[in-house]
């Protein structure tokens, strides 16, 4: 997965999303795992109030009351490698 990017919610399309890890140089926003955590497309929709289509694994997963209020997609596709690369 690439880490060339300024974080997931900086990717556009599901593409670009569902090729990357988060690139921004946190390990962690509000105690969730940011840094290198595979990047989860929201399914052409906001994946919460943040306003990002595109957001970090732990981040969207687990930080519902946390992070944010709201998750609207609870069935995100995951950015993930493909035959170990």
């Amino acid at each position: 997965l690439s880490k060339n990017n300024k974080g997931c919610p900086s990717l556009l399309d599901a593409y670009d999303c569902l090729a990357s890890a988060d690139g921004r140089p946190d390990e962690t926003i509000f105690g969730r795992k940011v840094h290198g955590q595979p990047c989860v497309w929201c399914n052409n929709t906001l994946c919460n109030e943040r306003g990002a289509k595109c957001e970090p694994y732990d981040l969207q997963m687990n930080g519902e009351g946390i992070t944010f209020t709201t998750s609207y997609s609870k069935d995100p596709m995951v950015a993930q490698c493909k035959d170990g690369r």
